[in-house]
């Protein structure tokens, strides 16, 4: 998925000159083979804690992205055949950012969500 091109905006006095580039339009896009992959890595570095603090990387074939996060896990234990299970009931995020650049290092801009990210961790 190429991302979105930048567009000039451009002053109505000097229309010859463009005042700024607007970044704005330049988005990843996260789709749910991105958010079933950052969700596997986080599960992965989480393991049996109920604390999560730390970030994971993640690289697609249009982006390299790094998901950094606080994050308290809460748990309901449960006896099964097997034992105890200590399924995972909810994930606050303290504070959490996701980013993502090109192959090149340039930075773009994306539009992760934890509330879409969420649902692949329970």
């Amino acid at each position: 998925m190429e991302p979105k091109k930048s567009r000039v905006v451009e002053s109505t006095d000097t229309p010859d000159k463009p005042i700024f580039v607007e970044n704005v339009s330049a988005v990843i896009e996260i789709d749910k083979k991105d958010y079933l992959a950052v969700a596997e890595r986080l599960l992965q570095a989480i393991d049996q804690s109920d604390f999560y603090s730390g970030s994971i990387c993640y690289n697609a074939p249009e982006f390299d992205s790094t998901f950094t996060a606080t994050l308290i896990v809460y748990r309901k234990h449960e006896r099964v055949v097997e034992g105890i299970s200590d399924r995972i009931v909810d994930i606050v995020p303290v504070w959490w950012e996701f980013n993502t650049c090109r192959s090149d290092g340039t930075p773009v801009l994306n539009d992760f969500s934890f509330s879409e990210l969420k649902p692949y961790l329970l």
